[in-house]
């Protein structure tokens, strides 16, 4: 399910847990942090977790592990121990399920049948109320800066995201990374939302765009019907977006992209191909 150590690591077995006893590491799922996937013990019961340990200062262990105690739904991780000192790991419960990246890879399924729920899923969490602390502001959500866009050749984009900005929306609740690895699927339903370290009350239709773009090496989210599907099982399932400033977070959020994934020379071009449809173009 995940794959083999790919870089190094901390070492999960020399971290001082006291509730959560660890047995094996199961696998390393890629991640900004180091995560493992581990088989252990918790109160005598075999347990299955994910250990996430800080690496680097901008990890907020902290924030998350908030974010989890106060969401308490079947598809949300459980809090099974963490650093409460510094909050430097996490021991979360593991849920079953797989990626989309993972379901699609064989080529023997659509995409298309999951994007409504997808859609649907993003909207109930969006109407979610409670007492949440606000999400952390990321880069994501300005436009580049001048010397970035000079180097990628994204002047236009830059400009475009200038002369057009958009007003503040209403806040909700918010995933703040709600993106195909983040979410996990069986038996065509989604069966866990992880990764809540970005989480908080922020802007639905940046959590909108940063769940639709389309990323390097990814097989899916690539079409209008994808898009037109997603939307419409938000709307469906009580949502309610701003197109304009949708479409503004997908051009800024790409833009970035297209420096991330510049070395993909396809990914690069259809990522500028979608830059040019945006920017004269509104969505659905």
């Amino acid at each position: 399910m995940h794959p083999e150590k790919w870089r190094e690591t901390a070492d999960p077995f020399h971290l001082p847990m006291r509730q959560f006893r660890l047995l094996e590491v199961l696998g390393y799922p890629h991640a900004g942090n180091d995560v493992f996937h581990v088989r252990g013990e918790m109160q005598g019961a075999a347990a299955e977790a994910y250990i996430k340990a800080a690496r680097h200062s901008e990890a907020n262990l902290r924030h998350e592990a908030k974010m989890l105690r106060l969401l308490r739904m079947p598809d949300i991780p459980q809090v099974l121990e963490c650093d409460e000192d510094r909050f430097s790991w996490c021991v979360t419960a593991a849920l079953p399920g797989r990626r989309l990246s993972v379901i699609l890879c064989g080529g023997e399924e659509e995409s298309l049948p999951y994007m409504e729920k997808w859609g649907a899923r993003m909207a109930r969490l969006h109407g979610m109320r409670g007492d949440f602390p606000a999400a952390p502001h990321r880069r994501f959500m300005d436009a580049p800066p001048e010397e970035y866009c000079r180097r990628h050749g994204l002047e236009d984009i830059r400009r475009w995201l200038l002369e057009n900005p958009i007003s503040d929306g209403e806040k909700c609740l918010c995933h703040g990374d709600g993106h195909y690895a983040n979410v996990l699927w069986e038996n065509g339903e989604i069966s866990a939302l992880v990764d809540w370290e970005l989480a908080g009350l922020g802007d639905r239709e940046f959590d909108l765009a940063w769940a639709m773009i389309r990323r390097p090496g990814q097989r899916f989210m690539n079409t209008e019907a994808e898009y037109r599907l997603f939307l419409s099982g938000y709307e469906k399932a009580g949502g309610a977006f701003d197109s304009v400033r949708l479409r503004w977070y997908m051009v800024c959020a790409w833009a970035w992209f297209c420096g991330i994934g510049a070395e993909d020379a396809d990914y690069a071009a259809w990522v500028r191909r979608a830059l040019e449809m945006l920017t004269v173009k509104t969505l659905p």
